[in-house]
């Protein structure tokens, strides 16, 4: 796998992210582990003028590419929520991100030309692409309705992406390789992880899970990104010494 196909989710710095340090500040450790792009978090932004500033200065000193992941959904009772839409898209702008992450809602199975337009204009108008994600639930974790839902907007003329996560599924009991073999074609982004089910669902460092995310992984175009999106909790290390070995498993 070549490295510059690697993002970090700052996720990974989740005891960080909690202690009150700001994104910013975090770029510097990906930056040392020679990983060109980030995914910033939404929710673990407090002051959104300054904290979009700095990471923007930050990420224009170190050279890297932002993405933005965004803890809300398209659609609430089948229509867009188009006032927030276009503020996380402000946001993003603000940063420098080159894409937002969201998720699909309640769009009632219907996604309209319409809607399909006003997306592709936010996006042409701002520079920026938008994905969708599988996240943990059942709203919006099921491959019937992620699927239905992509091949719809494909229809409509959408430019709408796949942010496949790779564990994601397995807190709905479904296959992540099937998922693969269905979505690949949409998928713009990876986030991967490794998930253990023993006593309960929970994300692991790589390889020691049940996933087998290698094999996962090459349902892909080799030109997809994929970001590490999971909190590093090894005991001993700081979050920079476990990121530099799970980059090692990536790239060996």
């Amino acid at each position: 796998m070549e490295q510059n196909r690697l993002m970090v989710n700052t996720l990974f710095f989740l005891p960080d992210l909690q202690s009150g340090i700001g994104q910013a500040e975090l770029l510097n450790s990906v930056a040392a582990c020679g990983i060109g792009c980030v995914e910033i978090r939404r929710e673990f932004i407090r002051d959104f003028a300054k904290e979009c500033r700095e990471i923007r200065e930050k990420a224009e000193l170190l050279k890297l590419q932002l993405y933005y992941s965004v803890p809300d959904t398209l659609y609430d009772g089948g229509k867009l929520k188009k006032q927030e839409i276009e503020r996380y898209f402000s946001e993003a702008s603000a940063m420098g991100n080159t894409n937002v992450k969201l998720n699909i809602g309640d769009y009632h199975d219907h996604f309209q030309q319409e809607d399909a337009e006003y997306l592709n204009a936010l996006c042409s108008r701002s520079g920026i692409t938008l994905t969708v994600e599988n996240d943990q639930t059942a709203e919006n974790g099921r491959l019937k309705k992620i699927q239905t839902f992509l091949e719809r907007a494909s229809e409509q003329g959408s430019s709408i992406g796949m942010t496949f996560d790779i564990g994601n599924w397995l807190w709905q009991q479904e296959s992540p390789l099937s998922a693969a073999e269905a979505l690949s074609r949409y998928t713009a982004q990876i986030h991967l992880k490794d998930v253990a089910t023993a006593p309960d669902v929970h994300t692991v460092l790589l390889d020691a899970g049940e996933i087998d995310w290698r094999q996962i992984v090459r349902e892909f175009s080799p030109a997809v990104p994929i970001a590490l999106e999971y909190p590093c909790m090894e005991k001993g290390n700081s979050a920079e010494h476990c990121l530099a070995g799970e980059v090692y498993k990536l790239l060996h």
